[in-house]
């Protein structure tokens, strides 16, 4: 199947940010969850920005809202795109696309749910997919040479080779770790012992020493 289904949702504004949202849907909480990055805004003041997971363009309302030089956001879902470009953010260039291991097309799984910001790269059983197009993460890192760096793609970050990090210009990133299947729970723990070991944590540091049984888990941190 390439294309799913749609129900559209009425939008409104948010009374705190003025971002449009879809009525219905948890894009209020998106919005208020950008909380968690507050350490990263504080830095993007005169900064190049790549925000990877662009949703409906909250993330980068905050980075222009601090005084963010540039911001490139990564959103390949068609709903989400067509929200995000009528938030009208005027530093920030959305880029319609996945990133992902290289160039091409791949299938997109779409979460037919409340919660908007839940499609993935990542295979998901009982959900449809849509074709989207993918861009390649070494390919954005060499291109738009961030300063800042967020990924939050719902597991898609375990297709990703954060060592071609260590090779950018890099120095704060933000990355959100997926935990919810076994397999994930093993590559989380790894991604955040690499985060740790070349990222000073700024926000709550992540203990793996201790089961974790939160589903999801926000990273933000400097680089050492």
């Amino acid at each position: 199947m390439k294309g799913a289904k749609y129900k559209m949702e009425r939008i409104i504004k948010d009374v705190k940010t003025g971002l449009n949202m879809r009525e219905g849907t948890l894009d209020e909480y998106v919005i208020r969850e950008q909380s968690s990055y507050t350490k990263l805004f504080e830095r993007c003041k005169g900064k190049t920005v790549v925000d990877i997971g662009g949703n409906i363009g909250a993330f980068a309302f905050n980075c222009e809202l601090f005084g963010a030089k540039e911001v490139h956001s990564f959103e390949p879902e068609p709903e989400n795109i067509k929200l995000f470009k009528s938030q009208k953010l005027k530093l920030t260039k959305l880029h319609e696309f996945a990133v992902a291991e290289e160039d091409g097309v791949a299938f997109f799984y779409v979460n037919g749910g409340k919660n908007k910001g839940l499609h993935s790269l990542d295979k998901t059983r009982g959900r449809e997919h849509i074709e989207v197009k993918t861009i390649a993460f070494e390919k954005v890192l060499k291109k738009l040479n961030p300063d800042v760096l967020k990924i939050d793609i719902e597991g898609g970050e375990y297709g990703l080779d954060f060592d071609l990090i260590l090779k950018s210009n890099v120095k704060v990133i933000a990355v959100e770790i997926h935990l919810v299947t076994k397999s994930h729970y093993t590559q989380g723990i790894e991604l955040i012992d690499w985060l740790n070991k070349h990222f000073e944590p700024m926000n709550t540091p992540i203990d793996t020493s201790h089961p974790i049984t939160s589903w999801t888990k926000t990273f933000v941190g400097k680089r050492k």
